[in-house]
């Protein structure tokens, strides 16, 4: 398979986690390439996705590296001890290795944390984060040594490590750093207190990899604390280092027919999704935790994904079982839910309990998703929310939605709740004036065509989207002057259309910029990955050019290796349009940040080109 499985894992991560799992099921049945099992189990601890990682990992015998990565597991899981016990015997067995060494002090520097810096665990931190950097001028037990020196009061030690270790990372070609050392010269940059730089390499190691969303977390919560010590605001980089929000769910089942009080109707589900759907974006949602009942909690699901966010699923008993007592006629959905990639399950017990048992099976339920919200919140430094679709009256029962409203509650976190409209009057949360077209309640449910007549194919979400972000700020020749912030630009909407709508993004920047490079990305490489029912992306941020004619106005764009002399090096406008064409996709959205005369003609007509550097991400939304 020679080395071709480290680029299809590049693109899955990029992707997003359900793209990695799909690529390691793939393997599984294939054959898993030496080396592959524990960089995907790397990936997936870098996604908060620990249970999966940790069963990759307890295949892999007992070797350093695997060691390495349960004991980060461990500490991520919160069992630092146990962590910290994996290192030592590590070091003990003679591996003094510059990784070892840095887990082992991060662990307890993350125990000292835990402990409000009391006792002695962030000076043996410290040291060892020292002796390793000392030993190997290794960058990564260097930037914590330089931090834990301005925490412990000595920031000239913490600058003059700082120091050298821009020096040295400044030196690396761009394009093979990886997101820790872009957070890493963003980090010494921050403790050299120039806030600009540090700001623009930590939004470069959140584009490298935005789905490492465990990953950005850490950087932020490193960040904030090296704000804090240098007596700045704390959240300045928190807009940078963005971490999408935790949800937990609970909601009232839709009304089965013959209810004696209507709670939740069927004609109430449309405004029920679209007021979730608000809610979601609202609250930043990214991870949400859930049970998969007809009704809101279905609807909460399928609003998470379509927004592309990830989402655990917790069931009181198996699948079979959970659809006679509380799926039904949903039953289509629920399994179209449950087969996203991006969903994960766990199941409470082996089988249904007798009906006197029932209750308690739906309490624990509820207990444990809360639980899982609050462990998810945790790692990420994010405060979960509770969102309810509830009438605001006690349950049937217990293990319903006022109970777990009580829970939540009574342990000091938000609850925000949507009405279901089973009332005249809407409750708070509520979202009137819905889409017609959202109230019909068999979304997802197969229906029969009707007689004379095929049924007609309906389009929903585009199965796939790409982007192509073009950056060029240095040009090749001296007719075009070096223009600030495109790089950022094109980074900053890839990041974006990656993180929260779940694009595969690639980015050309800079010398890779030119016209035959550009071509190739459009024709060739994304030619033969998109398919009809896909949306792409074309971002372009430089320069533009426009050259008069017999009358008429010729608008190019302007790629890296352009000259004065010949127009030939120039991108035609309707030259990337023919190159466009190759795109077998259901819509293409041209964005250009560039000054350039305004008109891109499709065919007979013309669509003016957005020139806004966040249109892109307008539109999607």
């Amino acid at each position: 398979m020679s080395e071709q499985w480290r680029k299809d894992l590049t693109v899955a991560n990029r992707t997003g986690v359900h793209k990695v799992m799909e690529l390691w099921h793939r393997w599984q049945s294939e054959g898993v390439p030496d080396g592959a099992a524990l960089e995907v189990a790397a990936i997936l601890i870098g996604m908060f996705r620990h249970k999966e990682a940790l069963e990759i990992l307890k295949t892999l015998g007992d070797d350093l590296q695997v060691r390495q990565q349960c004991a980060l597991v461990l500490a991520k899981s919160g069992r630092v001890d146990d962590a910290i016990e994996v290192l030592e015997g590590l070091r003990a067995d003679g591996h003094d290795d510059t990784e070892t060494l840095g887990i082992l002090a991060g662990r307890y520097r993350q125990r000292a944390l835990a402990a409000g810096g009391e006792g002695t665990d962030l000076q043996t931190a410290y040291n060892i984060y020292l002796e390793a950097y000392e030993d190997t001028k290794d960058t990564y037990p260097g930037i914590n040594a330089a931090s834990l020196a301005l925490e412990l009061e000595d920031p000239d030690e913490g600058s003059r490590i700082a120091t050298e270790i821009v020096e040295q990372l400044v030196e690396v070609p761009r394009a093979e750093m990886d997101h820790w050392q872009f957070a890493t010269l963003g980090e010494a940059y921050l403790l050299l207190d120039n806030l600009e730089d540090a700001t623009r390499w930590y939004r470069k190691a959140v584009a490298a990899n935005p789905n490492a969303v465990e990953n950005i977390a850490t950087m932020r919560r490193q960040a904030r604390r090296n704000l804090e010590n240098l007596k700045q605001a704390v959240d300045a980089l928190d807009k940078v280092l963005t971490v999408r929000g935790v949800v937990a769910f609970t909601g009232h089942m839709v009304d089965r027919p013959g209810r004696a009080e209507p709670r939740f109707p069927q004609d109430h589900v449309g405004d029920v999704r679209l007021a979730v759907r608000e809610k979601l974006k609202a609250h930043g949602a990214g991870f949400g935790v859930s049970s998969a009942a007809a009704g809101s909690d279905l609807l909460f699901l399928e609003e998470m994904l379509e927004r592309g966010g990830h989402a655990e699923v917790i069931l009181p008993f198996p699948e079979a079982d959970f659809i006679q007592t509380s799926v039904h006629e949903w039953e289509d959905r629920f399994h179209k839910v449950l087969e996203d990639p991006r969903v994960s399950v766990t199941i409470l017990a082996d089988g249904r309990p007798p009906d006197e048992e029932l209750e308690a099976a739906f309490q624990a339920c509820n207990a444990r998703l809360l639980d899982r919200a609050k462990e998810i919140g945790k790692s990420l430094d994010e405060e979960p929310v509770l969102l309810a679709v509830w009438d605001g009256k006690p349950g049937d029962g217990v293990g319903g939605t006022a109970g777990a409203v009580g829970e939540w509650r009574n342990a000091g976190f938000t609850v925000d709740v949507i009405a279901p409209g089973g009332s005249d009057r809407p409750g708070k949360g509520d979202r009137a004036g819905a889409d017609p077209a959202a109230k019909d309640p068999t979304r997802g449910v197969k229906v029969a065509a009707p007689r004379g007549g095929k049924k007609k194919k309906k389009k929903g979400l585009y199965a796939n989207r790409y982007c192509l972000a073009i950056g060029i700020e240095d040009y090749h020749g001296e007719m075009w002057p070096p223009l600030g912030n495109t790089l950022n630009d094109a980074e900053e909407v890839s990041q974006v259309l990656e993180g929260l709508y779940g694009f595969d993004a690639r980015i050309l920047e800079n010398e890779k910029a030119t016209k035959a490079n550009i071509a190739e990305a459009i024709e060739d490489t994304l030619g033969n990955e998109v398919g009809e029912d896909d949306l792409v992306v074309l971002f372009f941020a430089g320069h533009g050019h426009t050259i008069h004619k017999k009358g008429q106005e010729h608008g190019f764009i302007v790629p890296f290796d352009a000259n004065e002399e010949q127009t030939s090096k120039l991108i035609r406008m309707d030259a990337l349009v023919s190159w466009s064409t190759y795109l077998e996709c259901r819509h293409i959205l041209y964005v250009f940040d560039s000054c350039f005369s305004g008109i891109l003609s499709l065919g007979a007509g013309g669509v003016r080109v957005a020139q806004d550097p966040q249109a892109a991400a307008i539109a999607i939304a």
